[in-house]
């Protein structure tokens, strides 16, 4: 994606690790499963900071946020080698 953001196509490009991603989605479908997972902030494994919402709809469901996605623009995209 450097190449477009730097040429203007793609202004900005999101990425979440998907590494960490994958370990969260683990985690909470453990405490899910569990009956565990409510809302609030939560440490779960490895993983810090990690905050479980109420969703919104007719059925109860959570949602739970990694953190921030990692935006690369052209102001940082030289400072990541991959």
């Amino acid at each position: 994606a450097r190449e477009f953001i730097k040429d203007g196509t793609a202004p900005k490009v999101v990425l979440w690790n998907a590494v960490d991603l994958g370990y969260l989605t683990v985690q909470a479908g453990k405490l899910l499963a569990d009956k565990r997972l409510t809302p609030g902030e939560h440490t779960m494994g490895r993983l810090e900071h990690i905050q479980v919402g109420s969703g919104t709809g007719p059925e109860p469901t959570s949602e739970v946020l990694l953190g921030p996605p990692l935006v690369f623009d052209r102001e940082n995209i030289d400072q990541y080698d991959f």
